[in-house]
């Protein structure tokens, strides 16, 4: 939980406070296809790779609900 937002709504709701990102930004042993990357990640032209795949990994378990281009 690491935007405030987020914050609030996980301390109300009662979820475990657990950090998933050691102090250099990479994600920790047992993040499954996160660990070891950096939070934020990018290619050689600058595009965010971390981000990518996480929205791919959730389209693939179908946690997507919709869509849209900005």
């Amino acid at each position: 939980m690491y935007g405030q937002d987020d914050f609030v709504l996980g301390t109300k709701i009662g979820l475990p406070k657990y950090h998933l990102v050691n102090p250099e930004g990479n994600f920790i042993k047992g993040t499954g296809f996160l660990e070891g990357r950096f939070v934020k990640e990018v290619d050689e032209n600058g595009k965010p790779t971390l981000a990518v795949d996480i929205i791919e990994d959730l389209k693939k378990r179908k946690f997507i609900f919709q869509t849209r281009k900005l």
